[in-house]
């Protein structure tokens, strides 16, 4: 799995959903992956009209040059004329800072939580992050990994990511997601490059 994950939240606006999901998954997500550094992508929805896509690489660089406001001004019509149908959009580029489990494949269900500590308490969240989260999320069934994230653009100040094989409840010891879902682009498309 990436070093570095660029992060998209949103829900849709129910104009023409399907539509807008055929694309993300037929034509955005391999133009992604077609870009150079971009090692893998995964589309994630949470049941309730809630999405996640994640795009990831090795070095947050692949993020930076070009910047995704960079991006938004080289889209293509389609790209133009289907990323309005997103609504309440929470876009970041995360830095992974430690991890624990199997990084090589793209989870089935994903959970992220966002933390927003005071500045007082950031030395005592990310400590939580590396000696009390990671390890809880190791001990969830069909756990596979979990990253601690901090964001290079965006929002957050601490990102907790895990991933596993299946729907199931978190670690007691865990915070409550911001987001929890399950894959939905099953093209076989964006899988980890081999």
């Amino acid at each position: 799995m990436a070093r570095t994950i660029w992060t998209i939240r949103y829900t849709l606006d129910g104009e023409d959903d399907s539509a807008y999901l055929a694309w993300f998954h037929g034509e955005h997500i391999p133009d992604k992956r077609a870009r150079p550094g971009y090692t893998w992508a995964a589309h994630y929805a949470d049941g309730t009209g809630r999405y996640l896509a994640l795009f990831g690489a090795d070095d947050v660089r692949t993020f930076l040059d070009p910047s995704p406001g960079q991006l938004k001004l080289r889209q293509d019509e389609t790209t133009r004329r289907m990323v309005p149908h997103r609504r309440d959009v929470v876009a970041s580029v995360l830095a992974e800072v430690a991890r624990t489990g199997e990084h090589l494949s793209v989870p089935a269900v994903i959970r992220m939580t966002l933390v927003e500590p005071a500045p007082a308490d950031l030395d005592e969240s990310a400590a939580a992050m590396v000696q009390r989260h990671l390890p809880a999320a190791a001990g969830v069934p069909s756990y596979r990994w979990a990253s601690f994230l901090v964001p290079v653009i965006g929002a957050g100040k601490h990102v907790l990511m895990e991933a596993s094989d299946r729907p199931g409840p978190p670690s007691a010891e865990l915070p409550v997601p911001t987001f929890a879902g399950t894959r939905i682009d099953t093209s076989g498309l964006a899988y980890p490059a081999a």
